[in-house]
């Protein structure tokens, strides 16, 4: 079963992963994320790591070191050393460009990182599931060519993103750049099985200063499980064969224009984003996101909130139309319900007198 599956996901890889990587199988995507940090400093010798500020990439400690978000590194003591956060790109009034959204240009604080030689990868989502913020195809291959000169590492961490989520089947095809390795999970499983993967190069199962065949890099009791291969097998049959990565797309967009009708006169929506079924709301303020997030739950709705402001909304992608549609009524109801509790609009107002 692990050997099928591995097959399987080789023959769909992205870009000139297609055909030409190598599979690393684990119980969880915290721990591939750990496994590809390790591949990352066997091949290169190095052992520092750039990833950005509010990303997230698991619980574990070394995952959690990389997320950028401070709730997971409250109270923790010493992280893992040589982690190095920087400013993710398309994040509003971006301090690096002075636009109100990041553009290509915003690669420089990146490459200057990069290019100081001592980095091992760079680790980053293609799409940033924690906002759905669609990153700039030049900024990535800014990024991919300081690191290919630098024999730097790029890590693609596809375990929100992957698999048909953003309307393709990997979210590295929005980007024009092949990454070195890609971490993928959650949804590998179908949901029902922990099963998480890596999907590297070909060239580094014998490479670097030190051959990856040469070092014990660890093994997970339950990698190679049967039921977690069959199950992620039955996955990716079924993504594939029910067209779900275009109906990803197709639905994504009707979704999207749903809500835009629904929320465009609300003066508490700063801005609605979509990538296949993935969905964003960005309200005015903090306080009024937990108020709608509290009001929803107790209407049967559960979401996360990335970036203190952002609705994040991932649907599965075969979910029913009505009851997606559904959920979206018990949304905009909710953003107008507190919005009015709030008196949002009279709050904006007072905001902006001089």
């Amino acid at each position: 079963m692990a050997t099928e599956l591995a097959e399987l996901l080789t023959s769909h890889a992205p870009g000139e992963l297609k055909n030409n990587s190598r599979i690393l199988l684990t119980p969880s995507g915290s721990a591939a994320v750990g496994i590809a940090l390790k591949i990352a400093r066997a091949c290169t010798g190095k052992y520092k790591t750039i990833a950005f500020h509010d990303s997230f990439h698991g619980a574990t400690l070394d995952s959690a070191s990389l997320s950028g978000q401070e709730l997971f590194h409250r109270g923790m003591g010493s992280l893992m050393p040589g982690v190095v956060h920087t400013q993710p790109p398309s994040t509003r009034n971006c301090t690096e460009c002075m636009n109100d959204e990041c553009i290509a240009a915003c690669a420089t604080s990146i490459e200057n990182l990069i290019d100081q030689d001592d980095i091992a990868a760079v680790v980053a989502e293609p799409i940033r599931a924690t906002t759905v913020h669609r990153i700039p195809t030049e900024y990535w291959k800014r990024v991919r060519s300081a690191c290919d000169r630098n024999g730097t590492m790029l890590i693609f961490d596809e375990i929100p993103t992957g698999l048909g989520r953003s309307g393709k089947l990997w979210a590295t095809e929005h980007t024009s750049v092949t990454p070195d390795l890609i971490v993928i999970g959650k949804g590998l499983g179908g949901g029902i099985f922990p099963q998480a993967a890596v999907i590297g190069r070909e060239e580094f199962n014998d490479y670097g200063p030190t051959p990856v065949r040469e070092l014990a890099l660890g093994h997970y009791t339950h990698e190679k499980s049967p039921v977690g291969s069959a199950a992620a097998i039955a996955t990716i049959k079924t993504v594939l064969e029910e067209n779900l990565v275009a109906r990803s797309s197709s639905l994504g967009r009707e979704w999207l224009t749903t809500y835009r009708e629904k929320l465009t006169a609300m003066k508490a929506v700063r801005e609605v984003r979509q990538i296949g079924l993935m969905l964003a709301i960005e309200l005015v303020c903090p306080e009024l996101t937990d108020r709608v997030m509290y009001e929803c739950l107790n209407n049967g709705v559960s979401f996360k909130i990335g970036g203190a402001t952002s609705i994040i909304l991932f649907p599965p992608l075969n979910i029913d139309t009505k009851i997606l549609f559904g959920a979206t009524d018990v949304i905009c109801e909710a953003i107008r319900d507190q919005s009015i509790q709030m008196n949002v609009s009279k709050a904006i107002a007072s905001s902006n007198e001089p």
